[in-house]
């Protein structure tokens, strides 16, 4: 079995995704992070997305998610909860017009931003979320 038939069965089967990860279907959508090149990256290959950053900018919020992750370059999963979740920190939406190439949003508890590209948190046919909450945890 090649390795995207493989990683695709993966996403349908972890909790919280699903071939499109769109937040009005799920309560949870969980992005594999992953290091290339000095960038975050994530795949989604139903949508043709291999190697592609996540993160456009300053990606601190992020070194700081995976700071306590065990060989977190390799991947780990970061969980975005719609709408903010009791345990995650709530992020609000600040930027980035309909078809933009990245949305902005803010922590609403100290306003660092976070850029993300289009189709992280949601697949690129679809609006990015307005707010959510964000956890990082271990690879499954």
């Amino acid at each position: 079995m090649n390795r995207a038939i493989l990683m695709g069965l993966l996403l349908l089967l972890l909790p919280g995704c699903g071939p499109r990860g769109a937040p009005a279907d799920r309560d949870t959508v969980t992005v594999r992070l992953y290091r290339h090149h000095d960038a975050w990256c994530f795949d989604r290959f139903q949508d043709g997305l291999v190697r592609r950053p996540a993160i456009e900018g300053d990606a601190s919020v992020i070194d700081a998610l995976a700071a306590a992750i065990p060989n977190a370059a390799a991947g780990f999963d970061l969980c975005v909860t719609f709408p903010s979740g009791a345990q995650a920190e709530r992020w609000q939406r600040v930027g980035g017009d309909a078809g933009a190439e990245t949305v902005t949003y803010a922590r609403q508890s100290d306003g660092a931003r976070l850029a993300f590209r289009r189709g992280v948190l949601s697949a690129p046919d679809r609006e990015p979320p307005e707010a959510f909450g964000l956890s990082a945890h271990p690879r499954r």
